[in-house]
């Protein structure tokens, strides 16, 4: 069975309440997951494993150093705290998922479709699995794999921020041979510039953006949320 991987930094944890709280609703106890986060006391949900990391270190080295931790061949789903649920995944198309990442088919498959090319075709390598472009290999949005080839992507791929670590992941894929692919069910609608809504892993992308509350693209889900969870967006701002 496949784990829940979310990594954070305490600087988001009005973020946590969503993202604990969604995926306890969704997946139940037999499910592991994991926090990554910088040192700290906090209140973890009962079920969840914190698994902290030395703050002073770059971000690829602290999701390094907690990866490091897990069973090398645990399939797990990636995200940041912001990427959390809003309805119930398709557990059927994740076990087929599943299977295609432990029987290594693939190798990463992205839980939605993106590209910058909305026009082109991509090879489909499974039902509604399509191969992704290759200057989007890879992407910090919620993606199924094995740990040990998150570490390999983790450990060799340079970038002093995010974006251009994500963009600098492309060429580690490539060097290693790796699949890479995105699921893409059919009805799903383009939101954004760049992605599509996902039916298999219903969720936000993303919900904070530039340091505020993505009201711009979601905000009626958003608003549900901080209602649910009692969050004031004020304090943290919102970029509508």
């Amino acid at each position: 069975m496949y784990s829940l991987v979310f990594y954070s930094h305490s600087d988001y944890s009005d973020a946590w309440a969503p993202m604990f709280g969604q995926t306890d609703k969704y997946f139940d106890d037999s499910y592991k997951k994991y926090l990554f986060v910088n040192k700290g006391e906090y209140d973890i949900p009962s079920g969840w494993i914190a698994i902290e990391y030395d703050d002073d270190l770059p971000y690829q080295q602290r999701v390094v150093s907690c990866l490091e931790k897990l069973d090398k061949e645990e399939r797990v789903v990636f995200h940041h705290e912001d990427m959390f649920l809003l309805n119930s995944p398709d557990f059927d198309k994740m076990t087929e998922i599943e299977q295609m990442i432990n029987s290594e088919k693939a190798h990463f498959i992205k839980l939605c479709k993106a590209t910058y090319r909305p026009q082109e075709f991509y090879l489909e390598r499974g039902s509604d699995i399509f191969q992704c472009p290759r200057d989007l290999a890879f992407a910090i949005q919620p993606t199924m794999c094995k740990v040990k080839d998150l570490l390999t992507i983790y450990q060799h791929t340079p970038g002093s921020n995010i974006w251009e670590f994500e963009s600098n992941s492309n060429f580690i894929c490539a060097q290693n041979n790796m699949v890479c692919c995105f699921v893409n069910q059919e009805g799903e609608k383009r939101i954004g510039m760049f992605h599509w809504e996902s039916f298999t892993y219903p969720y936000v992308a993303t919900a904070i953006v530039k340091g505020e509350w993505n009201t711009e693209g979601y905000a009626a889900e958003l608003a549900t949320i901080f209602e649910k969870y009692s969050i004031d967006p004020s304090i943290r701002g919102v970029n509508a």
